[in-house]
């Protein structure tokens, strides 16, 4: 079964199956890393997203006593920031 005359097809074919277990055995952590990295890089975009909408929110309210009453103005100028976004 693939044996050459210098005794090697089964060495070869041997480490071919070994290679493949060793793949089948470390794939799905591989991918696991992968998918977590991406997943956490998501969650700090998420994260700096929130963090510049409440910034411009509360600076937006704090200049004057009249921004800070009016919620919908509020909104409006942190949807305003993102315009491109929209």
């Amino acid at each position: 079964m693939g044996e050459t005359l210098d005794g090697g097809g089964v060495a070869r074919e041997r480490l071919r199956a070994q290679a493949l277990v060793e793949l089948a055995l470390l794939l799905p952590f591989v991918l696991f890393l992968a998918v977590g990295t991406i997943e956490l890089g998501r969650a700090f975009l998420a994260l700096g997203t929130i963090e510049a909408g409440a910034y411009r929110g509360s600076t937006f309210a704090a200049f004057s006593l009249a921004n800070a009453i009016d919620q919908a103005a509020i909104r409006e100028a942190v949807v305003a920031d993102w315009a491109p976004c929209r």
